[in-house]
């Protein structure tokens, strides 16, 4: 009984065992782009075995797989467990994993091969779905515009890739088939196994020195060509010829290489003398060569006594006359040429330019005497150093400024020769120039006044008064007696006898006398504003009073009202009866702010008829408007919009700094009415039709 019992437990608890097995699993990531690879975590209890099925057609029966899903789609994953005994569990998870499909790229290109750093190859892109792109172009440059144009600056071949991304971020990689090839240009460079003859039927064999070439164009400068790489050229005439060679490689790359004059076939008749000039003057060095510069020696005769072996020389002809050069070549190919130029040269014999002077020290006016001892001339230019000239054979010069003067004088020959010949310094024109002050030009009498003669280079001084008197000292004190004006003048002589006069016109004034006198501190106020002024001196006769606004007062003691803003200086005239006045130039300084403001106003045509006021008041620092509808403002130039069209009264107060503050009322400132548009007809009444005529009454 007790075995039986003990049995019946163990089944129980064996059964109880068996059911806990439980299919469980997790993924990292439920959604994707295609392919989509997706790692399952098993989290199933009591499982010994596992079978899973992921949906798109693979399974397997490890316990944490790893599912890559190829296509874009919805699947639903299902895991069957087997725990002890046998027992199973199941767990299907619908629509689990979500692959997102990725665009399709695709694109082409117009052409496979192109030359470095000039083809443009133009990339079409076939892409679809995608919303942006990244393309590859293999020479670590790179783009994101969907259709974009490349120029390679690298030669070499090109993998070409774009990258294409949707809007789920899903991203699909194209590689171009066929790479690109770059291929750089060619180097145009020949040769030739010689440059020049002296036999036109000579063979000259031309060398293309290039790499990569694949076609050839030359030209041999006598109209022929030839495609060959290395060509045998027969020209068969005389001459300079330019060569040029033009080379392309398989991609239609191509450079060209010009060189002129490459080849020279010489004649007798081809020899020619050459020189930088053929007639000069003595001593003239002309640079004399040949048109042929490839010859193995050269063999000069210059007619005038001088050779050379030299391509080129500069011989020295010293002598005038014609002179016959003979020139013999001799070049590489063995041929010899010579040439003579009958009288090639012409040298002239050059003027000589000589002159001398006399009188050249003086006085302004000074006239020296010139006189021309050149030889061989037929044009003369005089050059005087004061800005002036002369083309005279003999000319006659005067001199009016003081200073040192050089002369120059340029002759030339009827064969165009030019000699110059100058005196330096060679004329001194000297004056002195009278110059005079005084230690006081105005006083009462007696006047007693000093005078300071400040002329340079006097020797001797005369001063004349307008009084009558004189004065040969060169500083005199002179004492005026009487009322008036006084003319001085003074005549100063130099050691040579040059003179000068300076004469000042009323330059003594004996009727009145500056005061000794100390303005007191400015007085100010605001505008009106009201000053008084007077003199206590007790033997004045009558005073002049002018208050700096254009107004005068003849009264001792004076209120003066000042209207407008600004600074006014007051001066005092007082007579004595004595025939001299004391003059105060400032008496007192007054200084008036503020004044009446003053302002601008501009209404705009169109509604809302906005009003703009300008204040043109000088010297306020603050403002205060009344629109006269109500509104104001304080702002300097205020802009307004009123609510009725009508006529408005404007009112402007304005504050100085010192406190001054004006009030002006702009009455009718502002009047709509000038804005409204009116107009008149009338016509001559009668039949139909009639000719009726319009007025514009607008004010």
């Amino acid at each position: 009984m007790r075995s039986i019992l003990i049995c019946v437990l163990l089944g129980i608890s064996g059964s109880l065992l068996q059911a806990q097995v439980t299919a469980g699993f997790t993924v990292a990531s439920q959604q994707g782009c295609a392919p989509f690879s997706v790692n399952f975590s098993n989290t199933s209890v009591g499982a010994l075995s596992y079978y899973w099925d992921f949906g798109n057609g693979n399974y397997s029966t490890i316990a944490n797989p790893q599912n890559v899903y190829i296509n874009p789609g919805t699947y639903s994953v299902k895991l069957v467990v087997t725990g002890a005994g046998g027992i199973k569990d199941s767990l299907i998870r619908n629509n689990l994993i979500s692959a997102m499909p990725g665009p399709v790229a695709g694109f082409s290109v117009n052409k496979f091969q192109g030359c470095l750093g000039s083809t443009s190859f133009q990339f079409t892109n076939s892409s679809s779905g995608a919303i942006s792109y990244f393309w590859d172009f293999g020479d670590g440059t790179s783009s994101l515009q969907a259709n974009p144009q490349k120029i390679f600056e690298s030669p070499g071949t090109k993998t070409i890739k774009l990258k294409a991304s949707n809007a789920g971020g899903c991203q699909t990689v194209y590689t171009l088939p066929q790479p690109i090839q770059i291929f750089t240009y060619p180097d145009p460079g020949f040769s030739s196994d010689l440059r020049s003859s002296c036999d036109s039927t000579q063979a000259f064999k031309f060398t293309a020195n290039t790499q990569g070439a694949t076609s050839y164009l030359w030209q041999f400068g006598d109209g022929t060509v030839s495609t060959q790489a290395n060509p045998s050229k027969v020209y068969n005439r005389s001459g300079n010829f330019q060569v040029k060679l033009k080379v392309s490689n398989q991609a239609g790359c191509s450079d060209s290489l010009v060189r002129t004059d490459y080849i020279q076939i010489y004649s007798y008749g081809s020899l020619k003398i050459i020189a930088s000039d053929s007639a000069g003057c003595t001593p003239f060095k002309p640079l004399i060569r040949s048109n042929v510069n490839d010859a193995v020696s050269y063999s000069w005769d210059f007619g005038n006594g001088q050779t050379s072996t030299a391509a080129s020389f500069t011989p020295t002809y010293s002598t005038t006359g014609l002179y016959t050069i003979t020139l013999q070549v001799s070049m590489a190919s063995g041929c010899s040429f010579s040439k003579t130029e009958q009288a090639f040269i012409k040298v002239a014999q050059k003027p000589n330019a000589l002159f001398s002077l006399t009188n050249t020290v003086g006085c302004a006016p000074l006239t020296p005497r010139i006189t021309n001892q050149s030889t061989g001339a037929v044009s003369y230019l005089w050059n005087f150093g004061d800005q002036t000239t002369s083309s005279l054979q003999h000319p006659e010069k005067t001199y009016n400024q003081t200073g040192q003067y050089t002369i120059k004088l340029t002759v030339t020959s009827a064969e165009g020769c030019a000699e110059m010949f100058k005196l330096t310094n060679s004329i001194t024109v000297s004056a002195p120039v009278a110059k005079f002050s005084a230690s006081d030009s105005s006083g009462c009498p007696p006047l007693t006044v000093n005078f300071s003669n400040t002329t340079q280079g006097a020797a001797s001084s005369l001063w004349i008064f307008s009084d009558g008197t004189t004065s040969t000292e060169a500083n005199p004190v002179k004492t005026f007696q009487a009322s008036g004006d006084y003319d001085v003048t003074l005549v100063v002589t130099s050691a040579n006898g040059c003179k000068d006069t300076l004469t000042k016109a009323g330059y003594i004034k004996v009727n009145f006398d500056q005061a000794n006198y100390t303005p007191p501190a400015p007085v100010s106020g605001c505008a009106p504003f009201s000053a008084s002024f007077q003199n206590n001196d007790p033997n004045a006769l009558s005073f002049l009073w002018d208050f700096g606004d254009g107004t005068t007062s003849t009264d001792a003691s004076v209120t003066h009202v000042y209207d407008s803003p600004g600074t006014y200086n007051v001066s005092l005239l007082v007579d004595y009866g004595t025939g001299c006045k004391k003059y105060y130039q400032v008496y007192q300084t007054v200084t008036v702010e503020g004044g009446a403001p003053i302002f601008t106003v501009d209404i705009s045509p169109c509604p809302p008829h906005e009003v703009s006021f300008r204040d043109t008041t000088h010297g306020a620092v603050s403002w205060f408007w009344e629109f006269g509808d109500g509104s104001t403002s304080t702002e300097q130039f205020p802009t307004h919009i009123y609510d009725e069209q009508k006529i408005h009264h404007v009112t402007l107060t304005t504050t100085t700094s010192s406190g001054c503050t004006n009030t002006y009322i702009g009455f009718n400132a502002v009047n709509f009415a000038s804005l409204s548009a009116t107009f008149v007809t009338h016509y001559t009444p009668g039949p139909f039709p009639r000719t009726v005529y319009f007025q514009n009454t607008t004010p």
